[in-house]
């Protein structure tokens, strides 16, 4: 007598299964509209390409949008506007113009760039630039001009090359009072010590800060621009100096240049690069495509399905950018890899259609064949899907645009990839279908005859194929990787002994995860965001060397008003300033700028007290006689006057050493944390904060895209997996191989930028894509215990997760060989998510389910089905039929089915 059973029918689940089996069915009788409209939409939506706009602005979209630096640029700027015709200093830039900068050395490397005849021809370079002609063509007029006709000025003169200046004044004192060059401040004819620690690089010292030799020699050329007709003159008179460098030669200098436009020129060279790549991995990924999809029988062969495969991505590729095209959303370097990862996915879903198909029972029509594939593997693909995109729309949260942009772009394209999955590749596989059920050849397609029917050896290695007429019953026989994954890996992973390793391998995993974690480094460095052989990447690397010492100025503001003539407050601001000083990030008082320290000194020098000074006499002075006098005029710059009181004020204190990003994270909280505890109202700000940001927000906002993901993740698994157990083991899952692919990018030398967070984000999907098909395929599975529902699991799915895992990786691997960070970055982390992800969806997570997985009802007598693949015994057809029943029932209704389990 049967035994009876019962079966909790999970409600979204069986809804959504018998919707894709009757949706399998009907486009099996009409496979022709589904076939077309696709190709279609793509049609029309890929003109939009030629919408697409080029944005690759490293501060829009690797920075956070609101960091606290932009707020405080947008309060300087307001404060302290600066005209660079006339009022232009470059220590109070609020934000980068534009501006030129060449390193020089000896050609030896090993002379000092201070000896006459280096010194000499350095000079004569500086000099060509400066009187370079060059000539800009508007649709107006033609302009020709020189550098002074465009440079940045206080009051009159151009921001020279105090070093030149210096050098002549040195070298023109008479030996019997000769002056010695010291550094970093220097002497000057004015009588002022002018600083030239940005001036020279690699200096050795002797003495009392006498100058021996210097390795580098820098110079900058600064550009107005806040005159918006002066823009486009200056960033002609910049692609001038770059052409003229290229062809300058020399026997005695060694140079390398950069410019304000060359980080975006260079991110575009970048993307430039990716175009043959990605036809080489497009032709990849087809070759593998067509191999997997063959197979040695000449029926049931598919290679033109494998083409089609990797055509349907990349008609969701074409559509998603062209969507975007037509909305004007910026495309970003970043951007440029997302095809290689469309196209990994795209086929990764293609095999588990074809997997699913080549399950089915061959002696079904094509329609029931088509209905029960649907129903079982657009179910899985659905999962998938749903979760990747969800991990994207929380990607598209983030405070980092470059983080929203990418995931809008790869967001859509998976989206138009499910659509076109479950349409027009479904109707490519139904129709191939139709000529294996006519058992014809996939090549002349003409009828051919039974393997065990060929006349001759000839015929049927080569034309020989499907099942014979005579026995209708007959099954196919089991693919060689299926069979694998069933008689032989399956039965090994399940044993005792083997569990065990598993276990220690994964402890020892994540141990290795966690160590690499804590000694995580954030943020992008700028050499980063250049391909390798750029001439920007020398430039950088000679700076950091050279050039790093004397770091950034950074002004603390006064943004409210203060009563600057009371003894307090200066005091305040006097203690506020030393604090700075003190820290291990700045120099001493003697690099500060603080017009205050100086008009305190000027008042005591010429017998006015401060202390006895009233408001009115304290700024009427400050106002009418300091400002006036040579050397303290530049601290116009730093005082906003209004109503005869002072609004805001700022002063300048000096980095030092803030070369690493940590340690420029470091010194921006420090300084920040001072400022903002003073008891005056204060803030700290310097243009390069708007980058150090991303080194505060970069981390918590990974971790909160990462957890919002997840939670999501768990949600929608808890509806679409028919069992809340493995709900909670795809979270795991996720949080596991997160945290494997975080810690190993560490040990790889990947920080953790907005470049990495994006593929962060790519990883939770991976991570999602690989578990749900195992764990779903486990839940379904009708074995009776648990080490024989992890084997039917990994028979069922193990080929399919390998072959989309390689072809993930096949889609990347061309990026591997990228000179740009950017690219290789997404391979190496790509690279581990998907390789992480398979080996857990392989290895770890079917171990742990026959742990912890969800666990079957007692049975005292159970069917189990034909073997070896045959699934034509009296029960299996009865599963089948429940199967496609089950989703009619009433959600959460408790069934009684005999012997047979069914979802």
């Amino acid at each position: 007598m049967a035994q009876k059973r019962m079966v909790v029918v999970n409600c979204i689940e069986s809804k959504l299964s018998g919707l894709f089996h009757w949706h399998g069915r009907l486009l099996s009788k009409y496979p022709l509209p589904y076939f077309l409209w696709p190709l279609i939409m793509t049609a029309i939506l890929g003109a939009g390409l030629m919408y697409l706009k080029d944005d690759s602005d490293r501060e829009a979209a690797y920075t956070p949008e609101h960091g606290p630096a932009k707020l405080h640029r947008d309060i300087v700027t307001e404060l302290f506007p600066m005209n660079d015709n006339g009022n232009f200093l470059p220590s109070r830039q609020s934000k980068a113009g534009y501006y030129a900068r060449v390193i020089i050395m000896a050609k030896d490397k090993e002379s000092s760039v201070l000896q006459d005849d280096i010194l000499k021809e350095a000079r004569k370079m500086h000099d060509d630039i400066v009187n370079m002609t060059v000539t800009y063509e508007s649709e107006i007029m033609s302009q020709t001009f020189k550098y002074n006709d465009l440079c940045g000025r206080w009051n009159t003169d151009c921001i020279e090359n105090v070093i030149f200046r210096v050098m002549d004044y040195v070298r023109s004192t008479p030996w019997y009072e000769r002056v010695q060059l010291t550094y970093p401040f220097a002497p000057s004819p004015t009588g002022h010590p002018v600083f030239i620690g940005n001036s020279l690089g690699g200096v050795r010292i002797m003495g009392e800060d006498v100058v021996r030799s210097a390795k580098a020699l820098q110079l900058v050329y600064y550009l107005r621009s806040s005159d918006g007709a002066d823009a486009e003159p200056s960033k002609a008179w910049e692609k001038a100096l770059m052409e003229y460098l290229e062809k300058y030669q020399s026997d005695k200098l060694s140079f390398t240049y950069y410019t304000s436009q060359t980080l975006d020129s260079e991110l575009a060279k970048s993307i430039e690069g990716i175009v043959p790549r990605f036809a080489i991995t497009f032709c990849v990924i087809i070759i593998f495509s067509v191999i997997c999809c063959s197979s040695f029988d000449c029926v049931t062969s598919k290679p033109w399905l494998g083409l089609l495969g990797v055509l349907t991505a990349a008609m969701a590729i074409l559509s998603a950018m062209g969507l975007l095209g037509f909305c004007k959303v910026d495309f970003i370097n970043a951007v440029a890899s997302m095809p290689f990862l469309i196209l990994g996915i795209g086929v990764d879903n293609m095999f588990i259609m074809i997997a699913a198909w080549r399950r089915s029972p061959a002696y079904m029509s094509v329609e029931d064949r088509m209905a029960q594939t649907f129903k079982e593997a657009a179910m899985s693909i659905t999962i998938t899907s749903v979760t990747d995109v969800l991990a994207f729309c929380v990607g598209a949260i983030s405070d980092f645009p470059g983080v929203r942009i990418f995931c809008l772009y790869t967001g859509l394209a998976i989206i138009f990839g499910y659509i076109y999955q479950i349409t027009f590749f479904g109707a490519c596989l139904s129709e191939f279908g139709k000529l294996e059920a006519r058992n014809v050849h996939w090549a002349t397609c003409k009828k051919v005859l039974a393997p065990e029917e060929a006349p001759n050896t000839l015929y049927r290695v080569f034309c020989a194929g499907g099942l014979s007429d005579s026995n209708p019953k007959a099954s196919y026989p089991e693919h060689m990787a299926a069979k694998f994954f069933r008689k032989y890996y399956g039965p090994f992973l399940t044993k005792t002994w083997v569990k065990g390793l598993i276990v220690l391998s994964f402890l020892a995993y994540l141990g290795f995860a966690v160590w690499g974690c804590l000694k995580l480094q954030r943020g992008i460095k700028l050499k980063n965001t250049v391909p390798d052989d750029s001439y920007a990447s020398t430039f950088l690397d000679l700076e950091e060397e050279y050039f790093t010492r004397y770091g950034i100025p950074v002004s603390v503001t006064v943004y409210q008003h203060a009563e600057y003539w009371e003894a307090e407050v200066q005091r305040n601001i006097s203690k506020t300033l030393q604090q700075i000083e003190d820290t291990e990030f700045f120099h001493d008082r003697k690099f500060t700028q603080s017009w205050l320290q100086d008009y305190l000194l000027y008042l005591n020098q010429t017998g006015r007290r401060a202390d006895i000074m009233g408001k009115d006499n304290f700024v009427r002075v400050l106002q009418n006689e300091f400002l006036n006098i040579p050397g303290f005029d530049r601290y116009k710059a730093d005082i906003r006057f209004g109503n005869d009181a002072i609004i805001a004020s700022r002063f300048l204190v000096l980095a030092e050493n803030a070369n690493s990003a940590n340690t420029q994270r470091e010194m921006m909280l420090d300084i920040r944390r001072i400022a903002e505890t003073s008891h005056v109202p204060m803030f700290a700000y310097h243009p390069a904060f708007i980058f150090y940001d991303q080194y505060v927000e970069i981390l918590p906002s990974t971790l909160q895209t990462m957890g919002i993901a997840a939670a999501s993740m768990l949600l929608v698994s808890l509806l679409l997996i028919p069992h809340p157990a493995c709900s909670i083991w795809v979270t795991f899952a996720v949080i596991f191989i997160s945290t494997g692919v975080i810690g190993f990018m560490s040990h790889w030398g990947i920080s953790l930028d907005a470049i990495s967070m994006i593929n962060l984000i790519i990883c939770i999907g991976f991570s999602v894509d690989f578990s749900a098909h195992i764990t779903y395929a486990f839940v379904v599975s009708r074995e009776e215990t648990m080490n024989k529902r992890a084997i039917d699991a990994l028979h069922a799915l193990g080929m399919p997760i390998l072959q989309g895992a390689l072809s993930t990786i096949l889609g990347i691997v061309a990026l591997s060989s990228s000179d740009a960070y950017t690219f290789r970055t997404f391979f190496k982390m790509n690279f581990l998510a998907i390789g992480f992800g398979a080996v857990f969806a392989v290895v770890f997570l079917p171990t742990f389910l026959t742990f912890f997985g969800p666990k079957m009802p007692d049975r005292k007598d159970s069917s189990k089905g034909s073997k070896d693949g045959d699934d034509t015994s009296e029960d299996s057809i009865m599963a089948i039929k429940l199967a496609n029943a089950a989703p009619q029932l009433e959600c959460e209704k408790v069934m009684y089915l005999p012997q047979i389990s069914v979802v």
